[in-house]
Formats: C-alpha cells, sequence, structure tokens
C-alpha cells in the first residue's frame, strides 16, 4: 500500500481518502470488514495505490456504474461483482455502457480508448445483478444492505452498512 494514502476507520469500514478528498476522478476506496469476508464498494482509481488490502477483496458491490467507480476492477478478475439490475448491461459490456451513456456510435470508439486508458475500463460479462433491499452477510453481525436511488444512474444505490449505519 502506498503509505501517503491517508485512510478513516468507522467500525467495520475503512476508506482509504483519494487526492482531493476524494473528488472525482480518483475517488475514495471502501471497504467493510465482516468475520467472515471483506467487501468493498466500487473501485476508483485509488484502489490502484492500496496494494494487497484491496487485492484481498472477496467481493465487490457496485453502487453504479460509470467509469471512474470501476477503474480497479482490472485488478479483481476472479472477484464476485455485483451491480443493480439497472446498471447490468453496462457494467456487461462496452455497448451495454454506450447504450446506458447514449453514446453517439461515431464517438464510441475515441471514447472508449480514452475510458480504457484513464480508468482501466474492462467489462464485467460476470457481474451479477442485485435489486432494492439485497443484503449481503459478511459475518459477525456485519450486513451491507442495497437502498435503491435511481436517478445518477438507473440502478443507483446507497450501500448501508448495518448495524453501523
Amino acid at each position: 500500500m502506498d503509505p501517503l494514502i491517508p485512510d478513516l476507520e468507522f467500525g467495520p469500514v475503512r476508506v482509504y481518502v483519494g487526492e482531493k478528498s476524494g473528488n472525482d476522478p480518483v475517488g475514495n476506496q471502501v471497504f467493510v470488514q465482516g468475520a467472515d469476508r471483506r467487501a468493498v464498494f466500487d473501485s476508483p482509481l485509488n484502489a490502484n495505490r492500496i496494494g494487497t488490502d484491496f487485492d484481498g477483496a472477496d467481493i465487490v458491490i457496485q453502487g453504479h456504474m460509470h467509469e471512474d467507480h470501476t477503474a480497479g476492477l482490472h485488478r479483481l478478475p476472479h472477484v464476485p461483482v455485483y451491480i443493480h439490475q439497472g446498471d447490468l448491461a453496462a457494467m456487461r459490456s462496452w455497448e451495454g455502457l454506450c447504450t446506458a451513456y447514449g453514446y453517439d456510435p461515431d464517438m464510441a470508439d475515441e471514447l472508449r480508448a480514452y475510458i480504457e486508458g484513464q480508468f482501466h475500463y474492462t467489462p464485467r460479462p460476470d457481474a451479477l445483478p442485485y435489486t432494492d433491499g439485497s443484503t449481503w452477510d459478511l459475518g459477525g453481525g456485519v450486513t451491507v444492505r442495497a437502498v435503491h436511488t435511481p436517478g445518477h444512474t438507473t440502478g443507483h444505490c446507497v450501500l448501508l452498512v448495518e448495524p453501523e449505519g
């Protein structure tokens, strides 16, 4: 891990704070540690600086699909990735992402090169869907619950860590 990345702990939650307090495009990386497994929320560019702590994730739970929230997924090719069903097609393929963004087909190749180069974009055809109210039991009484809050994207969700809130 890069020793210059500040981190904050809130019970089972650890946040590695990105540059500019996690503002776009770097982002904050959130971990939730249960007794049995560790979840990461999204995977912003900051994930690429964390090292083995990030690489030890057991599952990825995406709050929504935008390329700046998937910039570390290339490091976790065998870890299950969950995303709300409203953003599933955008996570699974470039064509799905183009449709979700409303990209003009004439611009798609140029935009893809930028997104792949800047954000390490890698489709996850193996991504698993979830719905409003889905939960993940991480063990030891630590649970994550998805609360569907569409608007930013069709499948945007708040990921609530329980019982911490």
